[in-house]
C-alpha cells in the first residue's frame, strides 16, 4: 500500500506525458502534405522518412522519442505478433492433444513441429481468400 500512491502518481504522469507526446505527434503527421508524383507520396519505393516499413507508428515514435523510439516501437511489434503466435501454438496443441483427438497417437512435442511446419506453410499464401477453405475445415474440427 505504501507503494500505491507513487505508482499511481507516476501511472498518471507517464500518462499525460504520453498523451501529451501523441497529440503533439498528430498535429505533426496533420500538417504534413503528400503531393503526387514526390519522392514521399505514398506508394513510393524509397524511405525517404526512415520508417523502416512500420508506416505512422514509425513517424510517432521517432517525432516521440528519436531513433530509439522507432526500434522500441519495432521490438514492440515483433514481441507481439511472437507472444499471439506462441499463444496460438499453446491453444491449437493443447486442443490436439486431448484423447478424443490425436492425445493418444502423438506427443505434444511432435504435434508442436508438425504444427511449425504446417504454419510456415501457410505463411506462402499471398491472400487471405486462398485460406477461405480453411475456416470450414476448422469449423468441422470443432463440432466434431
Amino acid at each position: 500500500l505504501a507503494l500505491a500512491a507513487p505508482g499511481l502518481l507516476a501511472t498518471a504522469l507517464i500518462g499525460a506525458f504520453s498523451v501529451w507526446r501523441l497529440i503533439e505527434c498528430k498535429a505533426f503527421i496533420a500538417s504534413r502534405t503528400f503531393v503526387v508524383g514526390s519522392p514521399t507520396a505514398e506508394g513510393s519505393s524509397e524511405d525517404p522518412e526512415g520508417t523502416l516499413g512500420l508506416g505512422p507508428l514509425a513517424l510517432v515514435a521517432r517525432r516521440a522519442f528519436g531513433t530509439p523510439g522507432v526500434a522500441v516501437a519495432g521490438f514492440g511489434i515483433i514481441a507481439s505478433q511472437l507472444g499471439f503466435a506462441v499463444s496460438y501454438v499453446d491453444v491449437i496443441v493443447e486442443t490436439l492433444s486431448q484423447a478424443s483427438l490425436l492425445g493418444p497417437y502423438l506427443a505434444p512435442a511432435v504435434l508442436r513441429v508438425v504444427l511449425c511446419v504446417v504454419l510456415c506453410l501457410l505463411c506462402l499464401l499471398r491472400r487471405l481468400s486462398s485460406l477461405a477453405w480453411l475456416s470450414g475445415a476448422a469449423l468441422l474440427v470443432f463440432l466434431y
